[in-house]
């Protein structure tokens, strides 16, 4: 299997030097693909599992990069979402010292996967139900909750 980082600048020389057919065969690929989000959220997924090595060590690269920019976000999220930041450490708190325990199975369709704790109310900062990321997202995201059934 070839290096991802040498494949990879090869593919960034190759655009440069034909950047307008790169950009055409994208915009007809995304066309064709319009309707069809998920299959290509489970390519991304794909790919980054088979490169996990690559994935992390440029997300390492590009922390370090923009150390600066990174540093300013978080300041400015933890400023904007003061309530969250401490729901969030005290349900961290509460794990390490065994007062809150994290079930192996989802509260609200019971998958046995790894769960994260959702806050209804950050203000109630030990109230946490203990969703899969699939719940999870669907909470935030405005779908429908799986329910189980």
């Amino acid at each position: 299997m070839q290096d991802p980082i040498k494949h990879r600048l090869s593919q960034k020389k190759y655009r440069a030097a034909n950047l307008e057919k790169c950009r055409e065969r994208e915009r007809l690929w995304r066309i064709r693909n319009r309707g069809n989000r998920g299959r290509y959220a489970f390519l991304v997924r794909r790919w980054k599992e088979q490169n996990h090595e690559y994935v992390l060590k440029y997300a390492r690269e590009w922390r370090k990069k923009n150390q600066a920019e990174r540093n300013s976000y978080l300041k400015k999220w933890r400023d904007r979402n003061h309530q969250k930041m401490l729901a969030h450490s005290a349900v961290e708190r509460a794990l390490v010292s065994g007062k809150l325990v994290k079930p192996k199975r989802c509260q609200s369709c019971g998958k046995k996967s790894p769960v994260d704790g959702h806050h209804a109310d950050y203000a109630k900062r030990l109230e946490v139900r203990w969703l899969c990321r699939r719940c999870h997202n669907n909470i935030h995201h405005g779908g429908e909750k799986h329910e189980r059934g």
